[in-house]
């Protein structure tokens, strides 16, 4: 399909009342998991204990395999091996519990569907790739924690699985073609919203916190985020450093990107290259256990 298919004016119709419909049924790209939302629930409670949260993740038999599976992985980086849900909690604690709560839906979204099953995963290798590029730039970015960084790498561009859920193939030949803010400008003058806005007000719905919904909802243009601006220009920074340096996807270098980064985040040549090594090891590792 080429793009001048793509903008003639019945096609652009088209897709975009069958997307306006489709958000009209439901504004969020798929409900939580409803055991994570369980979860993520009694992290904000006060009065939750332990066996609360033993409760919850013991009955749903898969999160309670990937429980056990990512607390024992580098992605958590436990002391001891965790054997028991009882001890995964006790070692992770509610801020790792709730992070991982979220990285196992954001795994579980990505793999779920029938349609555009191959671009499903090359979305989810990217996501992954952002995120652990993420997590490492956030240990230059004073005030961006590295746990959330990483989160809003899973989720960053969650919105595009609206599209490839309802148009996969047209939105696939968008997706291919365009990048960055000529992305955001090609969905919306053909679709009429963004995976951007799609991601924010799916975001919104989970009640993620504010700065992952900063981040999904403007991590190409983060110059005009009015809050969390920090942490989204940390994020759009390891969404284009993965895509040039082919961390979760094929390399898309850009010329000087790579000096214009290093001197926005304020770090030498030999700093970028320790990000660089650490994010391809833990993206490595954390694929291992994120399927």
């Amino acid at each position: 399909m080429t793009e001048g298919v793509l903008h003639k004016v019945e096609d652009k119709r088209r897709l975009g009342k069958k997307i306006a419909e489709r958000l009209r049924k439901s504004p969020e790209v798929r409900p939580f998991p409803a055991v994570i939302t369980q979860v993520l629930a009694a992290c904000n409670d006060p009065n939750a204990n332990s066996k609360k949260f033993e409760s919850i993740i013991e009955c749903d038999p898969a999160l309670a395999g990937k429980t056990l599976r990512f607390a024992n992985s580098p992605l958590f980086c436990p002391t001891v091996e965790v054997k028991s849900i009882a001890q995964a909690v006790s070692l992770l604690g509610l801020r790792k519990l709730r992070s991982l709560a979220m990285s196992v839906a954001g795994a579980s979204m990505f793999s779920s569907g029938d349609r555009a099953k191959n671009q499903r995963q090359r979305l989810w290798n990217h996501s992954v790739g952002c995120a652990v590029v993420a997590r490492n730039v956030a240990g230059y970015v004073p005030g961006v924690d590295p746990d959330p960084a990483f989160l809003a790498g899973i989720f960053h561009d969650v919105g595009k699985l609206l599209f490839y859920d309802e148009i996969p193939d047209e939105y696939a030949a968008i997706d291919d073609a365009f990048s960055g803010t000529r992305l955001i400008e090609e969905e919306q003058f053909v679709l009429g919203t963004t995976h951007e806005i799609v991601g924010h007000t799916s975001a919104e719905c989970w009640d993620l916190p504010d700065e992952i919904q900063s981040a999904i909802g403007w991590h190409h243009c983060p110059d005009v985020v009015k809050s969390c601006q920090k942490f989204t220009q940390a994020i759009n920074i390891a969404d284009r450093l993965a895509h040039h340096w082919g961390i979760g996807s094929d390399a898309k270098p850009e010329e000087h990107q790579l000096d214009q980064i290093a001197h926005g985040l304020g770090v030498t040549t030999s700093q970028l290259e320790s990000i660089e090594t650490e994010s391809r090891r833990s993206f490595d590792e954390t694929m291992a256990v994120a399927r």
